[in-house]
């Protein structure tokens, strides 16, 4: 929710967010398999995720696409993509990555609190997400964009830059979610790993206050 909402706020729509989880729920195994080491496996799986990002914004802002067509091809190319790397079948780190799984399954006892570590990172995301939006020029150029585009680029806001950076976030932030994922259940399979994770993430966006027509 936290990556669609970014994207939202611009006035924008991805509907990719599913198919990017699949990315980095099946390239993650598929590198480790490889003999990549797991913490590079993950680097290069979160780069891959925002390089497609990248690629929605060039599209969105330098060709002039509609984001609710660029993000649909994306949904359907992106995980058609992936059943043809993974042939289709069941993948799983096995017991190759479990120092990464503590990411996902592992908790850090706080006193008599045992807190898991998702949920850490969950409440970092969320206040680094608030202070961004509330505390920063570019969180103000974001809502302004969403207000008025038109207005925004007239007071000398960076538009363009803002609306890449804004997808190439919400894929990062799914790349992640997906990664996070993968880790926990240790097992995917491209056809169905990530499915309606768009609608779950733009629901919840919604849900905790972020208007479909952007700008608040």
């Amino acid at each position: 929710s936290l990556a669609a909402a970014f994207v939202m706020l611009t006035g924008g729509i991805d509907l990719s967010i599913g198919a990017v989880v699949c990315v980095a729920g099946c390239l993650l195994p598929v590198l480790v398999g490889a003999g990549v080491a797991p913490g590079l496996a993950l680097v290069v799986v979160l780069g891959v995720c925002g390089l497609i990002g990248l690629w929605h914004g060039v599209l969105v802002v330098g060709v002039g696409l509609q984001p609710f067509v660029v993000t649909l091809c994306g949904l359907l190319v992106y995980r058609g993509a992936m059943r043809v790397v993974t042939d289709d079948q069941s993948m799983s780190l096995g017991a190759a990555a479990e120092t990464l799984r503590w990411l996902s399954v592992g908790t850090v006892e706080l006193g008599p609190l045992r807190v898991p570590v998702v949920v850490g990172l969950l409440l970092l995301l969320a206040l680094a997400t608030a202070l961004l939006w509330h505390r920063t020029v570019l969180g103000r150029y974001l809502f302004a964009l969403g207000r008025n585009e038109e207005a925004a680029r007239f007071a000398g806001v960076p538009t363009g830059r803002c609306i890449v950076l804004a997808y190439v976030l919400c894929s990062l932030l799914a790349g992640l979610g997906g990664c996070l994922l993968m880790l926990d259940v240790n097992s995917v399979q491209a056809s169905t790993f990530g499915n309606f994770y768009e609608l779950y993430a733009i629901a919840g966006a919604v849900l905790g206050g972020v208007a479909l027509r952007g700008g608040e």
